[in-house]
């Protein structure tokens, strides 16, 4: 977050004039949905005979869609894990129908890695859910960190086999990387405190 003031010294800050006209305030540098951090326990994406998901939302989202990344392995790193990153609009507190697909990758590794998919997607405002997936092929291998604890409806998981979403609480270590779209002319009043000097 920018913040356009200070109290102890003297700052210099220098955006384009567009950020300043249309920004969307408070002002976040490549803001993020998900769960960012490494959870401290596996959960099975690749089940003898399904694929699995599991999914984090999130409310109030609008920008361009540059990135998902999730912490991922191989269990015992016995063999290869195919991965694929996907965005969901939501439906009843729900992934709704896949909006954005990432290419089907594979990984090797028995320590989890941050393992991420480019994407250039649009997003409209509303709750999105963003997910990481295993696709059964050679194994049963694939891994995703989660940790417990976290809000109700804000996590879920989909097993094929049973081809249903299920809302949980776990914070599973998937996320999202957007740009925010400029939407709107700043109104109202501005205080700013200290010495700023914007060019």
């Amino acid at each position: 977050t920018l913040f356009p003031y200070t109290t102890l010294f003297r700052s210099l800050v220098k955006v384009p004039q567009e950020f300043l006209d249309m920004g969307t305030y408070p002002i976040i540098v490549d803001p993020t949905f998900g769960y960012t951090s490494q959870g401290g326990t596996d959960s099975v994406l690749c089940g003898s005979a399904s694929d699995n998901k599991v999914a984090m939302r999130a409310d109030s989202i609008a920008g361009i869609l540059t990135n998902i990344s999730a912490y991922i392995k191989t269990q015992n790193g016995a063999s290869n894990a195919d991965y694929r990153m996907e965005e969901f609009p939501d439906s009843s507190n729900k992934p709704g129908t896949v909006e954005a697909q990432g290419a089907q990758t594979t990984y090797n590794g028995g320590s989890y890695q941050l393992w991420s998919t480019s994407f250039n997607f649009n997003m409209a405002t509303g709750t999105h859910w963003v997910a990481v997936g295993g696709i059964k092929t050679t194994s049963d291998n694939c891994r995703v960190a989660y940790d417990s604890g976290g809000t109700t409806n804000y996590g879920a998981t989909f097993d094929s086999g049973a081809g249903s979403w299920v809302n949980d609480s776990n914070r599973y270590s998937v996320y999202a990387t957007y740009t925010q779209t400029f939407k709107t002319s700043l109104k109202g009043n501005i205080n700013l405190k200290g010495n700023v000097n914007l060019k």
